[in-house]
């Protein structure tokens, strides 16, 4: 259902800024809690795939390295055994990410002061 008007003041909005895009040496030349990573891979059928996850996404879930890359293989939509060789041939991309949220009240002091109306 629709967002009602009375809900607007629990709202809030967060964006993340990826920065700092770096090549992998392998699947794991990241750091848990530093590096969003997004993968691309080859599976044996030569279908390709990718797949990302922010930052925070891995010591959220609580995850090793491992789990982390295996899960975005799964999240890739792979749902063959995930052997060493697949996991070799996973070009890895690190990156960082700031993070921002705002308010609704936020939002609408910022419009306020930017000389905006309406909603």
């Amino acid at each position: 259902p629709p967002m009602q008007e009375s809900e607007l003041s629990s709202l809030s909005c967060t964006v993340s800024l990826l920065t700092d895009f770096e090549q992998g040496e392998d699947a794991f030349d990241w750091t848990v809690g530093v590096h969003g990573i997004m993968i691309d891979f080859v599976d044996p059928r030569g279908v390709a795939r990718s797949a990302v996850y922010l930052p925070e996404v891995i010591p959220e879930q609580g995850w090793t390295k491992a789990q982390a890359v295996d899960s975005l293989v799964r999240k890739a939509g792979f749902s063959q055994p995930i052997t060493d060789s697949l996991r070799k041939a996973i070009r890895l991309t690190r990156y960082k990410s700031s993070k921002q949220t705002r308010s609704y009240a936020e939002w609408q002091l910022t419009r306020q002061r930017n000389g905006c109306n309406g909603r």
